[in-house]
C-alpha cells in the first residue's frame, strides 16, 4: 500500500518543479500539488500506524521474535526485497527532489525580493522628482467674456 503512494508523492514533486522551473510560478497550480502532498502524506502516516500497531499486536505473541521474521522475510521474500528497494530508490529519489526544489523556490523568492527592492528605489525616486502627474493643471475660464 506504501509504493503506491510513494509514487504519486514523486510525481508531485515533480509537478513542483516544473512549476518553479517555469518562468512564472503557477501559484495556484503549486498550492494544489502541496496540499495533494499533505493528503499523500497523512495516509502515509495512517499505514504507518497501523503497522506498527500491528507489529506491536504480533509481539505480544509469545512465540513471535519480530527480529527473526524479518530476517525471514529478507532471506525468503524477493517480494519483500523488492518492495524494500523500490521504497527505497523512490525516498531518495523524492528527497533529492524535494532538496533541488526547496533551492529553486529560493532563487525564486530572492529574485522577487530584488524586484520588490526595485520597484521601491524607483517609486522613492519619482517621488524625489515630483512624482507621477495624474492629473492637468487647473484652467480658469472667463465667464464674463
Amino acid at each position: 500500500e506504501q509504493l503506491p503512494l510513494y509514487t504519486e508523492m514523486l510525481n508531485i514533486v515533480k509537478g513542483q518543479e516544473e512549476c518553479l522551473l517555469g518562468e512564472e510560478v503557477d501559484l495556484e497550480k503549486l498550492n494544489r500539488l502541496i496540499n495533494r502532498r499533505r493528503e499523500i502524506m497523512d495516509k502515509l502516516i495512517s499505514v504507518n500506524e497501523a503497522l506498527t500497531k500491528l507489529k506491536e499486536e504480533l509481539e505480544k505473541e509469545p512465540a513471535f521474535n519480530g527480529q527473526d521474521y524479518i530476517k525471514y522475510l529478507e532471506l525468503n521474500s524477493r517480494e519483500f526485497l523488492t518492495v524494500k528497494q523500490d521504497l527505497k530508490k523512490l525516498m531518495g529519489e523524492i528527497k533529492e527532489l524535494d532538496e533541488k526544489n526547496g533551492q529553486l523556490l529560493q532563487v525564486k523568492i530572492n529574485e522577487i525580493r530584488r524586484n520588490l527592492k526595485k520597484v521601491r528605489e524607483d517609486k522613492r525616486a519619482i517621488n524625489l522628482y515630483g512624482g507621477y502627474s495624474n492629473h492637468q493643471q487647473a484652467a480658469f475660464f472667463d465667464r464674463n467674456a
